[in-house]
């Protein structure tokens, strides 16, 4: 089974200024606080599937950074790994700016980033105003590429800027650019979580809260005798050396 973690950073300080890429900047006590909440819910799922684990972080920029360390730090790993492929989007002119400073000095393509993020226009009709941008469909090429080189049994924590999620979110739902109207814009929150399951042909996307969730549910139901059969996509709790699965460890998520 391949599990794969889309999760965005803490607050980190050039957040409360509304700027958009840049070098980054360190994170406010509540961005700890939220990636250490963040650890808690993964380590459970860790726990759960007895899996392989590799965190990856997207960049060097300093909040992506210390969010990545805190995420090693609790789940007891050695190092955070980094791909070429998994790296942020070129924001072009717009990169290092606030959303003020972009109104400011390119109004046209501001305004029609905010349609896009509104569901009024496609990302191409956007996307081409901001000058050195890169388009979203080589981006979304790009870290499809790299999901698809995971190996097939681990699980796999993306951690990475709000685009470097925002696409992820897509990709696990296979909404390409290629497709009119069908990218869409997600304001992922701070230290939030999207999981992607797949097994074999099947594939589930939730939110880390909810996996979290079913989880404490297949305990409780483990307990005390019962099964919980309600749901689709089965997600084994353990698996053996061979990859087989012990149908009574599943969990149904």
């Amino acid at each position: 089974m391949k599990v794969v973690i889309a999760c965005r950073h803490g607050q980190a300080y050039k957040n409360l200024k509304n700027i958009y890429g840049g070098k980054g900047s360190g994170l406010t006590d509540d961005g700890i606080a939220q990636v250490e909440g963040l650890s808690e819910e993964l380590l459970e799922l860790v726990k759960y599937l007895q899996l392989p684990v590799h965190i990856y972080r997207s960049c060097d920029r300093i909040h992506v950074k210390e969010s990545s360390e805190i995420l090693r730090e609790k789940l007891g790993l050695e190092e955070v790994e980094t791909d070429p492929q998994f790296k942020p989007i070129r924001l072009g002119v717009f990169d290092g700016m606030s959303r003020e400073k972009q109104l400011e000095l390119y109004p046209e393509a501001c305004e029609a980033h905010q349609k896009w993020e509104k569901g009024l226009i496609d990302i191409t009709e956007s996307e081409c105003l901001v000058e050195g941008a890169q388009p979203a469909l080589d981006y979304y090429e790009q870290l499809k590429g790299f999901i698809s080189s995971l190996p097939e049994k681990g699980i796999y924590i993306l951690l990475g800027t709000r685009s470097d999620a925002a696409c992820l979110y897509n990709l696990f739902q296979d909404k390409s650019p290629a497709n009119y109207m069908q990218y869409q814009y997600y304001d992922f929150g701070y230290a939030e979580a999207k999981v992607l399951l797949e097994r074999g042909n099947e594939h589930q996307m939730l939110d880390i809260k909810e996996v979290a969730d079913r989880i404490e549910q297949a305990k409780n139901a483990s307990q005390t005798g019962q099964a919980e059969t309600t749901e689709a996509v089965n997600v084994p709790s353990q698996s053996d050396d061979e990859g087989e699965v012990d149908s009574d460890d599943d969990i149904d998520i």
